[in-house]
C-alpha cells in the first residue's frame, strides 16, 4: 500500500533534483560528481497524541531506558492510523550534483525547488519532504599545474577553488559552466507492528 506513496514522493524529489534552474532551462549537462549520503534510524511506538501530533518513542538500542518525544509533521499522513508498538522509521538524504555545461547552455544564476509528498488515504502513515538549491557558476580561469580553477559566481565575484581529482580539469575550458545542485529531504513512514 505505500508503494504509490513512495512513488509519487521519488518522482517529486527527481523533479525537485533535475528542475531545479538557475538561469534559463538547462539543456543536459556532462556530470562532474555526484555524491550522496543516507541516514536513517528507527523505533518504537509507545505513545501517541493525536491532537498535538505528538509521538513519544523508544530506541531499540536501549529497551525500557531511551524514550523521547517528537512532533511529527502536517506531511506525515494518516498519522489517526498510528498503533501502540508499530515502528517509525526517518530517514534523511543529502546529496550534491555537479554538471558541466557549455557556455551557452545555462545563464549563471540560483534556482530554489521544493516537494512535499504524503500518504493517500488508506495508506500506511508516512510522509516526505525534499527541497533543492542550484547555483551556475561561469569557469574564468583554469590552473592545471596547481589544480586550481576560478568560478564567477552569479553575484559577479569570483573565487579559486582547489579541485580534488585533478584530472578532471581536462575537460574543462574557461566560459564553460559549472552547475551545483545540493539537495535534502526527509522520508518517514510508520510500519504496522503486525507487518513485521
Amino acid at each position: 500500500m505505500q508503494s504509490r506513496f513512495f512513488l509519487a514522493f521519488v518522482t517529486a524529489l527527481t523533479i525537485v533534483l533535475a528542475g531545479c534552474e538557475a538561469g534559463s532551462p538547462t539543456r543536459q549537462g556532462q556530470p562532474l560528481m555526484t555524491k550522496a549520503v543516507v541516514y536513517s534510524t528507527q523505533a518504537t511506538i509507545v505513545s501517541a497524541n493525536q491532537e498535538t501530533r505528538e509521538l513519544t518513542l523508544e530506541a531499540p538500542n536501549k529497551p525500557g531506558d531511551n524514550f523521547f518525544e517528537v512532533n511529527v509533521g502536517e506531511e506525515v499522513g494518516n498519522l489517526s492510523d498510528v498503533r501502540l508498538g508499530d515502528r517509525i522509521t526517518v530517514s534523511y538524504i543529502q546529496a550534491v550534483f555537479v554538471d558541466l555545461f557549455r557556455a551557452g547552455d545555462v545563464d549563471p544564476g540560483i534556482g530554489f525547488a521544493a516537494a512535499l509528498g504524503t500518504a493517500a488515504p488508506h495508506e500506511s502513515p508516512a510522509g516526505g519532504v525534499a527541497e533543492g538549491v542550484s547555483v551556475v557558476a561561469v569557469i574564468d580561469a583554469i590552473d592545471k599545474e596547481n589544480g586550481l580553477v576560478g568560478l564567477r559566481g552569479p553575484d559577479g565575484i569570483s573565487k579559486v577553488f582547489k579541485v580534488r581529482n585533478p584530472e578532471k580539469l581536462d575537460d574543462l575550458k574557461v566560459g564553460n559552466k559549472i552547475k551545483t545542485t545540493f539537495a535534502r529531504a526527509w522520508v518517514t513512514k510508520i510500519t504496522p507492528r503486525s507487518a513485521r
